[in-house]
């Protein structure tokens, strides 16, 4: 994925990730293939979290970084994207979801914002 970021110029400003070792380790590979120089943030607050603590993390984002790579967990990721997007979008391991959200402040993100599903990569559409 490290590597899709790079070729697609999707390299985030953040990386925000959950603490656990699996989210660490892949928050890891996509630094490493895809040449990511920005922050990185480890946070337990992410470990497990439900959709309503990651709608109320991204609500507290920085300005500074307009787009953000979120390294958590399922269920909550997929229930963090269905009502984001209106439609529920199944996530393996490792997918990556590309959305644009019409907010021009991290803050105004919260249960009402919708955003526009571009496009989902699961890892094995990526195997050769």
């Amino acid at each position: 994925m490290g590597q899709l970021l790079k070729e697609e110029n999707l390299l985030p400003d953040l990386i925000l990730s959950s603490s656990a070792k699996r989210c660490r380790k892949t928050a890891e590979h996509v630094i490493q293939n895809s040449g990511y120089r920005g922050e990185t943030r480890i946070t337990g607050e992410l470990y497990e979290a439900v959709a309503q603590k990651l709608r109320e993390l991204v609500g507290t984002l920085s300005d500074e970084s307009s787009r953000v790579l979120l390294i958590a967990h399922n269920p909550g990721m997929e229930q963090f994207l269905e009502p984001l997007v209106g439609v529920y979008t199944p996530l393996t391991t490792a997918a990556l979801a590309q959305i644009e959200i019409p907010i021009e402040r991290w803050s105004e993100f919260n249960g009402e914002t919708r955003g526009q599903l571009i496009r989902v990569w699961q890892p094995r559409e990526l195997e050769d």
